[in-house]
């Protein structure tokens, strides 16, 4: 049975929606993770409305409409599956995601890993879900198996049904 970790933004839950609020400009142009370019700003620029948040901009990303739905098909092949999430640079970003992430699968919730260094866990036994293409590339070049979670600022951004196209990746895995 494999190990599953999931990513959190970008998979469940929404990050780009609420950031590109804070910066009064539309989600829906957002065609790659270098949203500062996007926008004409400075990294700085971008990251500093979400600190100003604190952790309750992290603790109220909304969930994407899938997310139960993932949730579910991966706990069916895997129960004791684990959230694999970066937090920036900000404190508040790790505590919010961990505060959201007890909100939803309660506060003894402990399954989860808080780093960018994904591919630390990849062998031949792990999966990784995650929206990064970067990402996935490192943890399949370290002897995992990534899947690439469709989305607009990926290279599978014209796949309509995100969870079928997850679902036929894992049952062959």
């Amino acid at each position: 049975m494999p190990q599953i970790l999931c990513d959190l933004d970008g998979v469940l839950l929404d990050f780009i929606t609420p950031a590109m609020q804070l910066h009064n400009a539309d989600p829906s142009i957002v065609t790659s993770w270098d949203i500062h370019s996007i926008l004409g700003i400075t990294h700085e620029q971008f990251w500093k409305p979400i600190n100003r948040g604190g952790q309750r901009f992290w603790t109220d990303l909304p969930e994407y409409p899938w997310c139960d739905e993932l949730v579910g098909l991966i706990e069916k092949i895997d129960p004791d599956w684990h959230v694999s999430t970066s937090p920036s640079r900000s404190h508040n970003s790790a505590a919010g995601k961990v505060k959201w992430l007890q909100k939803k699968f309660g506060p003894k919730f402990r399954r989860y890993m808080l780093g960018e260094s994904k591919h630390l866990f990849a062998n031949q036994d792990s999966v990784l879900i995650d929206d990064n293409e970067q990402t996935i590339q490192r943890f399949n070049e370290c002897g995992g198996f990534g899947v690439l979670f469709p989305a607009k600022w990926n290279s599978l951004h014209r796949l309509k049904d995100p969870i079928r196209y997850v679902k036929k990746q894992l049952q062959g895995s």
